[in-house]
């Protein structure tokens, strides 16, 4: 995906996203979601409960006010759309030593929680949004832009694989139109944004 950005601009990461997740489902992997379900009763994210919560489950490694330590990278202008991938994918709360690739697992905070944390981030500094995907796209031309700038690393039929230096593409078979979308804008671990 590293000529992505370059060659297809920003419109194509939501053609990207919808149909990456459309070409899977064809594929037969049975968890890809066309489309990310928000309750209703939930509230929108709170920064300052998300505050608290950022005091007790994540300033340990990246600092009270986003800051960074000798643990784990700054996160001040990670913004929303970094913090909704990395909790919602459970690469966050880091459950391996610092150095270690973050993989995915289930969430570590319930729905209401993530708002809250990515309510915290986003108000640190000037980062990135969450993505508004809608699910409109052209799975042909999806397929094409996946397999010319994804499928490297990722595998043609989505899968994962080795990316070498001992890190590892994960598999899209879970992956949302959203999460595709926030991972190719923040680009997380190897991955270019």
């Amino acid at each position: 995906m590293a000529g992505m950005s370059h060659r297809h601009g920003a419109s194509s990461v939501i053609v990207l996203a919808t149909s990456v997740a459309l070409a899977l489902s064809a594929l037969g992997a049975t968890d890809v979601t066309v489309a990310d379900a928000r309750d209703d009763a939930l509230e929108s994210g709170s920064i300052e409960r998300g505050a608290g919560l950022f005091v007790a489950s994540c300033a340990t490694c990246h600092g009270s006010g986003g800051e960074g330590t000798r643990i784990a990278p700054a996160i001040v202008d990670a913004g929303a759309a970094s913090a909704d991938f990395q909790l919602r994918t459970g690469r966050m709360p880091l459950a391996q030593p610092p150095g270690q690739q973050s993989l995915r697992k289930p969430p570590a905070f319930e729905e209401q929680s993530i708002r809250d944390l990515v309510a915290f981030v986003a108000s640190l500094g000037d980062g990135p949004p969450i993505p508004d995907v809608a699910v409109d796209a052209s799975l042909p031309r999806g397929f094409d832009l996946f397999v010319a700038d994804c499928a490297a690393c990722h595998g043609a039929t989505g899968a994962g694989g080795a990316v070498g230096g001992g890190a590892l593409a994960p598999g899209l078979e879970q992956a949302s139109p959203r999460i595709v979308a926030e991972a190719m804008i923040v680009g997380p671990g190897q991955m270019p944004s």
